[in-house]
């Protein structure tokens, strides 16, 4: 997949990754739900997202947390890229189109496990 910011397809004034990349979870969730519709945003921010919620899961539990994510990261991406489910309307968006969510993608994935890194860094180092 292409890099929407390197297309010009981004609003001006968004976060740069290495800003979203230490960005509490629920700041990213509630960035994502200003752009609802646009799935180039949604496919930029997307990545940064799980990296923060991975990060703050595995960091307020690091063996449960850290197990958990470690499973679920990789189960979630597959289970998303095949369609089988659409976090979107599990989160109780009100689109019908799915518009609301990344793109399963090798970064979402690869952000995921930088997040349980960092949470368990986080945790040892008493954040």
């Amino acid at each position: 997949m292409s890099d929407p910011a390197d297309q010009g397809q981004l609003p001006e004034g968004l976060p740069t990754p290495e800003q979203m990349s230490t960005m509490p979870w629920a700041t990213l969730l509630n960035l994502r739900n200003q752009y609802g519709t646009n799935q180039a945003v949604q496919d930029y921010i997307g990545p940064y997202e799980h990296q923060a919620y991975a990060r703050e899961t595995t960091q307020a539990s690091p063996i449960l947390g850290g197990l958990q994510m470690a499973v679920v990261t990789p189960a979630y991406s597959v289970a998303k890229g095949l369609g089988i489910i659409n976090a979107a309307r599990a989160l109780g968006a009100d689109d019908d189109d799915g518009t609301k969510q990344s793109q399963s993608s090798w970064s979402e994935l690869a952000q995921g496990f930088k997040g349980i890194g960092q949470g368990l860094v986080n945790a040892v180092r008493g954040k």
